[in-house]
């Protein structure tokens, strides 16, 4: 059925098909907020259980499904899709002696399931499989550890999609349960802790189950004590072991724009020079300044901080880890004004200790090497295409596994062999992915009513000549808590690209993708600039006449000026870069 539409607040409204009659319509509430009238005439609603909200919801659910049957292109884009992602899934491996621990998922599976593969070949065998645990498939394995011999694993589980799961060690070998399991945490790092005696640190993130902070376990009986306590209101505990030498101790402030850190020293622990009771006593790394910060320890027992400390876009520093204070930080990679540095990780190179940097330029990764000692750059990471990198984990012998993934290609595991320039797939016996269909990418730019300027990426299907094709267009943003938007697999958005749609996101202010200055100027109480650019960026997409008739877009009150990029003065024509 075809339903008529008007232009009301020159906004897209669809009209209710006739005969519509809602349950309960809007009523009149206006509340007074800062002298001024702010109506909420559905605040019935927010009462979930009231019989007039679900009598509401009931109707919008039948009304959903009438309108879903006609749409001749709904069943073959959900076939599509689940083809797309029926394939064989591999994590990048973290190395423990003569091992590596991973987690695969078999096309057809619901969960991946955790296995142990022989250093130097061999076939996987399966330590912990969530679904054997719970065959209603309602399980989930949400995070894993394993302790620094390789002898046993922590792994997470959670079940019926709540965030509270319980953590609980098993033995590699046979998967049996060692020591009591504890009940109620969340998204808890787990850090091994070396000794004869089995014991690691967890976090516990809220007063569910005692003082909020770090504690140290011991495996066998569970008994704990704390380490260090989270006294600032809403921070969220974090702990690592770096090295089997350092206890690294982090609190992130709010959605993460400060990071305090602390390093203890655990050799302290094992001689009894420590005056802590549990011989753990975490000192300053950065404590109190605004800025965000990760530390990870080199092969040549420097630790170096990925930080946003004088470096929006963020930069590296090295330090020496018994005196890691802010005063004796030194650059070593800095701020690149043009992508944002999202991850890195110190690796044992063959001419000496070396760095992986991933950095992030409008959602595509750009992953380059250098010498760790100068910070210069010996060269780049020829990726398989225009995608995303993360999850670096660096092995003793030099190699760095890591996960790509792009619009058109399913994450796999890629690993780059020491001295080498192009990762390899890994491991040899993992399925390939399908061969990737044309998809080309453009850039567009428009200016946002303030004058900013924001660009759009667009995806399109590319026809045999090379050119997108035309169709349809998704615009999508996210534009919230600092994170810059990456270009990595979605099995939706390539079925839709296949189907002849486009694809495109407005990188608004509010997100990352210009460093944490960018973020800042579209959140709080300027976090209407994040809308104005996303309707910005419709209506320049309009006005260059990218929208067929059938599209259904935003228009602004103001219409946008899209200029290409780089620009030598003030233009009026949108173009791809």
């Amino acid at each position: 059925m075809t339903v008529p539409s008007e232009r009301t607040n020159d906004v897209m409204v669809r009209h209710r098909p006739p005969g519509f009659a809602p349950a309960h319509g809007p009523v009149r509430v206006v509340d007074t907020r800062h002298g001024r009238p702010v109506p909420d005439p559905y605040r019935w609603l927010e009462d979930p259980e009231s019989p007039a909200t679900r009598r509401w919801l009931d109707e919008r659910s039948r009304e959903f499904e009438r309108e879903a049957a006609t749409w001749p292109l709904r069943g073959p884009l959900a076939e599509r899709i689940r083809s797309l992602v029926r394939t064989e899934l591999w994590t990048p491996p973290r190395h423990r002696p003569g091992a590596l621990f991973t987690t695969v998922r078999a096309p057809d599976a619901e969960h991946p399931r955790l296995v142990v593969v022989p250093e130097h070949g061999g076939p996987a065998r399966t330590v912990f499989d969530p679904t054997a645990q719970d065959p209603t498939g309602r399980t989930t394995l949400d995070a894993w550890e394993p302790s620094r011999d390789g002898a046993m694993v922590a792994v997470q589980t959670s079940s019926g999609g709540v965030e509270r799961g319980v953590l609980r060690v098993v033995d590699t070998v046979s998967g049996a349960a060692v020591g009591p399991a504890v009940a109620g945490v969340r998204y808890s790092h787990v850090a091994w802790v070396p000794g004869t005696d089995p014991a690691f640190c967890y976090v516990r993130r809220d007063g569910a189950r005692g003082v909020r902070g770090v504690w140290l376990r011991r495996v066998a009986d569970g008994a704990e004590t704390l380490v260090h306590p989270c006294t600032a209101p809403a921070t969220v505990p974090g702990v690592r072991v770096l090295g089997d030498r350092w206890l690294l101790v982090t609190e992130s402030h709010g959605t993460g724009h400060r990071t305090d850190l602390w390093l203890a020293d655990l050799a302290a622990r094992r001689t009894g020079r420590d005056p802590a009771p549990h011989g753990l006593e975490p000192r300053p790394v950065q404590v109190g300044p605004e800025a965000e910060t990760e530390a990870r320890l080199g092969p040549d027992g420097v630790l170096y901080l990925r930080t946003t400390l004088d470096a929006p876009r963020r930069r590296l520093c090295a330090v020496d880890p018994r005196a890691p204070g802010i005063d004796h930080w030194r650059e070593v990679v800095p701020e690149d004004d043009g992508a944002t540095l999202d991850a890195f990780t110190p690796y044992a190179a063959p001419d000496g200790p070396a760095l992986l940097v991933v950095r992030t330029r409008l959602g595509i990764s750009e992953a380059t090497l250098h010498d760790a000692r100068t910070g210069a750059r010996v060269g780049a990471v020829d990726l398989p295409g225009e995608g995303m990198v993360h999850a670096l984990e660096p092995s003793p012998d030099g190699a760095v596994h890591l996960a790509y993934a792009d619009v058109a290609t399913q994450q796999h595991v890629l690993r780059l062999a020491p001295g080498a320039r192009r990762p390899l797939p890994w491991p040899d016996r993992a399925t390939r992915p399908p061969r990737p269909p044309g998809i080309t990418r453009a850039v567009l730019w428009c200016r946002s009513p303030d004058g900013t300027r924001v660009p759009v990426t667009v995806f399109s299907r590319a026809a045999d000549t090379g050119v997108a094709v035309p169709g349809p267009t998704l615009l999508h943003v996210y534009g919230g808590f600092g994170r810059p938007r990456q270009f990595g697999f979605s099995a939706t958005v390539l079925a839709w690209l296949l189907t002849g749609g486009r694809y495109a996101v407005a990188h608004v202010r509010g997100g990352g993708d210009a460093g944490r200055d960018w973020h800042l100027r579209g959140s709080g109480r300027d976090k209407p600039r994040a809308v104005q650019d996303l309707v910005s960026a419709a209506d320049a997409w309009w006005t260059r006449g990218c929208a067929p008739a059938a599209t259904c877009v935003c228009r602004a009150v103001r219409r946008a000026d899209c200029s290409s990029w780089p620009p030598p003065r003030p233009a009026r024509t949108c173009a791809p870069r």
